[in-house]
């Protein structure tokens, strides 16, 4: 009888609901979102890609501890934090711009901008927020420019 209840235990899984129709789920212990079901995912040093095999639009996730400079992001907040690092990488971090949103139960700040190196220009969004100690940051690159995925992306984003 115990090995029966472990198996049924187990069997289950997740119970997240249907992604969709092209979709799977990322999923971690915190939260979870729908991404293209042709993308492979690549994970290395605490860190998770999610991209096709051939490059182009992707998805990373990243998380670091929580401190209060994570409260209330701003334009300024990125330009002093994330801008420096991406510009010693030689790349031009432009149109910054900063909301947040709430209607998940906690608060989202969602910042965009338009990244360039020499002649290629591609457009990112970052979904920061915090669960108990962790901030995660979901930064979805659009080589190629594509609505439906980021408001996919982000309208199946849900917090455990």
């Amino acid at each position: 009888l115990a090995s029966l209840l472990i198996f049924v235990g187990c069997a289950g899984g997740s119970n997240l609901p249907d992604a969709p129709k092209g979709y799977v789920w990322y999923e971690n212990s915190d939260f979870y979102f729908a991404y293209p079901d042709s993308w492979q995912r690549n994970e290395a040093n605490g860190m998770v890609q999610l991209m096709p095999k051939a490059g182009g639009n992707n998805i990373v996730v990243t998380t670091s501890p929580y401190d209060s400079s994570f409260d209330n992001i701003t334009v300024e907040t990125i330009e002093e934090n994330l801008k420096p690092g991406i510009e010693a990488q030689g790349m031009k971090m432009s149109n910054i711009a900063v909301a947040h949103d709430t209607t998940k139960g906690t608060d989202i700040a969602i910042v965009t901008y338009d990244i360039s190196l020499s002649s290629f220009k591609m457009g990112q969004t970052l979904y920061m927020f915090r669960v108990g100690n962790t901030v995660y940051s979901v930064t979805l690159t659009e080589a190629v420019e594509d609505l439906t995925f980021v408001r996919t992306v982000f309208n199946s984003l849900t917090l455990k």
